[in-house]
């Protein structure tokens, strides 16, 4: 991953084990994503260091916690996991709130069909302004 544009963007490379589509992409940065990632940005070198596989272990380490933490407030609630959620979410709410298949087919390295297809679930412009703004405190 490299940012570009003074921070406007992510170039990013996908591995040949990972790739269906195109091996590199233009991803924007919005402004909750930059609030996210600014804690752990350094004046090089990667942000993440993990492998995927090291990514996954963690999350499943994770979600017991989060899941006592949630049943101490809302203990009617429950966490789901579910594979590739940010993914399908940000394709989601980017198409409503750029309103232009096209350019997050781009983004996304996706085809227009697959996103109209797979992702397009309904959401507004105002999902995707609360979706963008949410912010690390």
């Amino acid at each position: 991953m490299r940012f570009h544009n003074g921070g406007s963007g992510i170039e990013v490379k996908i591995g040949k084990n990972k790739q269906r589509g195109k091996a590199r992409r233009f991803v924007p940065m919005t402004s909750n994503l930059k609030a996210w990632l600014k804690p752990h940005a350094k004046e090089s070198g990667p942000v993440w260091a993990w492998s995927e596989p090291q990514f996954h272990v963690r999350v499943r380490e994770l979600i017991p916690l989060a899941e006592a933490a949630l049943q101490k407030k809302l203990p009617k609630a429950s966490l789901e996991r579910k594979d590739n959620a940010m993914r399908h979410s940000f394709i989601t709410y980017r198409v409503a709130d750029v309103k232009d298949v096209n350019q997050v087919a781009l983004e996304s390295g996706n085809s227009s069909t697959i996103i109209f297809s797979n992702y397009r679930a309904v959401k507004t412009e105002q999902d995707a302004r609360r979706w963008f703004a949410i912010k690390p405190k």
